[in-house]
């Protein structure tokens, strides 16, 4: 155990990233997401790529909300399996990039793609470090990022804990870059878990880059490995 866990969280928080690294080991190699009584999409999860939990919920979220980005350019930032990037295709998104900084989900991305989406879907999948590997020509309408909700360093054996638990650093760097690649009038997506401290939280950390939190709802989940009120967090540069 690090120093820097031990600073930030307690023991429920460190019972709590234990029990979501053994969901992610022992899990079956699929993840189901109901939309409705009539959509019910399978994600394949490869190894060591993060595991959708909470994130299932903002992809309902999403689902439900389709005019942030229909007929719009989205990033989705920290894709895993890619189910934010499919969820707003196919809600109706002009087009969509999906990155992540684990290879294996950037394959598990592009094989969820090709099985869910409709051939010439207008979605890319690219290996990159936040906006690292991204062209800062390239302009969106809204921006997802599943920012780790805990603070500490991600466990070394696991390539899927870098989306469970990071430094504060990740999102400094984040929101240091997140305005160059915003459209006029784009949007920011984020979580935050007040469970797991606010330390990650973007609604603390959004404040010191003059980002104006537009709204925050929340979400219940009390099934599952991630128990509890979610905040949806919808950002703008007004």
């Amino acid at each position: 155990m690090s120093d820097n866990q031990q600073n930030f969280l307690n023991e429920e928080q460190l019972n709590q990233i234990q029990k979501q690294i053994q969901f992610h080991l022992t899990s079956n190699p699929y993840e189901y997401l109901e939309l409705n009584s009539n959509i019910r999409l399978k994600f394949a999860i490869f190894p060591n790529v993060t595991r959708p939990m909470s994130s299932k919920g903002l992809a309902k979220w999403l689902w439900s909300n389709n005019t942030l980005f229909a007929n719009k350019k989205v990033l989705d930032i920290g894709t895993g399996c890619g189910i934010q990037g499919v969820i707003c295709k196919l809600g109706g998104a002009e087009s969509v990039t999906c990155t992540d900084i684990i290879p294996n989900a950037i394959t598990c991305a592009e094989e969820n793609i090709k099985n869910i989406l409709p051939k010439n879907n207008n979605t890319k999948v690219i290996l990159s470090d936040l906006f690292e590997s991204l062209s800062d020509t390239e302009k969106y309408d809204l921006i997802i990022f599943a920012q780790p909700y805990f603070s500490g360093k991600p466990n070394e054996k696991y390539n899927f804990t870098i989306g469970m638990q990071n430094t504060v650093e990740i999102q400094n760097r984040f929101f240091g870059r997140v305005k160059d690649f915003l459209n006029p009038n784009g949007k920011i997506l984020m979580m935050g878990w007040n469970f797991a401290g606010k330390e990650n939280n973007p609604i603390q950390i959004s404040k010191q880059f003059d980002l104006n939190i537009e709204k925050v709802e929340q979400y219940h989940d009390w099934q599952g490995v991630q128990q509890g009120k979610f905040d949806i967090i919808l950002l703008d540069d007004r």
